[in-house]
């Protein structure tokens, strides 16, 4: 399962990043979440109440005001109820939620505290190989904190790959299912990919440097999908983007994503858009923790023409 481990902290941002020291009396709060778990510090950076140093999940290192901080601590951080991680609220996995509210109090106002935000499946995979497999700072205290990574044998059974003809089949399920599962987050329709030929769907499977599919196998059963696609006017576009249900929230979306931007980079695309409706705050917040930005650029989703989405950006690094 993709998500994240919180630790907020009074030492400095240097002080953090020296791995060979953890001073867990600075802690004032640690918590795990869930993939939508980190919501909450992106929406204070966009309001500039907060500020990032640090990048890629080893982890997001932020800074933000004990006067901005400690009133969210103090109202507590909520259990996680059926997986849902509001933006708007601080959220954590039953169980793996610790705050310390007297060193809260004890905070001076203005005081500058540290947040850190570690990508939980990078940074472990059970309780029982944490130590050999996480960073430093975060093996130094794992006993204390319960780890909740969920699901891990099977995701370790997922191949992604990018599609042949002899695929599509299992692209057209996969598609048609996306459509009916989300129809709303498409540029096309179920009806009008319905419509389509067996041999259609033949050649929508053969992957070119024009357009490629990749798709996420669970043995023979496709639960997952993303493309990439050039445009006419040269931009490299992720398009597509679905997980089935069952799979969601164990980082299957996020390996897809990956796939799509090393195959646009190895096309010679140093830049990946998309286009997302901003209301739709999960896909939004998923597609920052993958490096995308908004840009001003705005246009009607061609399925539901009174829906209007943005465009985003991923830039290879330089």
């Amino acid at each position: 399962m993709s998500g994240w481990w919180t630790i907020i902290s009074t030492e400095t941002p240097d002080q953090l990043a020296d791995m060979t020291k953890v001073n867990k009396e600075a802690f004032l709060a640690t918590w795990e979440a869930g993939l939508f778990g980190a919501g909450w510090i992106a929406q204070l950076c966009e309001q500039g109440k907060a500020t990032q140093l640090a990048f890629n999940g080893f982890p997001n290192r932020y800074t933000a005001s004990a006067d901005v901080i400690a009133p969210l601590l103090l109202a507590g951080i909520a259990e996680a109820q059926d997986g849902e991680f509001p933006q708007d609220q601080l959220t954590g996995w039953p169980g793996s939620i610790t705050v310390h509210a007297e060193r809260i109090a004890a905070c001076a106002p203005g005081q500058l505290l540290t947040i850190e935000v570690w990508d939980s499946l990078k940074s472990h995979a059970s309780n029982t190989d944490a130590q050999a497999s996480v960073p430093v700072n975060i093996a130094k205290y794992i006993n204390d904190c319960p780890c909740r990574i969920k699901n891990i044998d099977i995701l370790n059974k997922i191949i992604i790959r990018p599609t042949s003809a002899a695929d599509w089949p299992a692209l057209k399920a996969a598609r048609l299912a996306a459509l009916l599962d989300a129809p709303m987050a498409f540029g096309a329709s179920h009806a009008s990919a319905a419509a389509f030929s067996d041999d259609d769907w033949r050649q929508r499977a053969i992957s070119t440097r024009q357009r490629t599919f990749f798709l996420a196998f669970d043995r023979e059963q496709a639960i997952g999908l993303a493309a990439q696609v050039v445009a006419g006017n040269g931009e490299c576009h992720l398009i597509a983007m679905w997980v089935q249900s069952d799979y969601r929230g164990m980082a299957v979306a996020q390996e897809l994503v990956e796939a799509v931007k090393q195959c646009a980079v190895d096309n010679g695309h140093s830049r990946l858009v998309l286009d997302v409706a901003p209301e739709n705050v999960r896909a939004a917040a998923f597609y920052r923790k993958q490096g995308f930005v908004f840009l001003p650029e705005w246009e009607a989703l061609e399925s539901h023409p009174h829906i209007q989405v943005q465009k985003m950006e991923w830039r290879a690094p330089a």
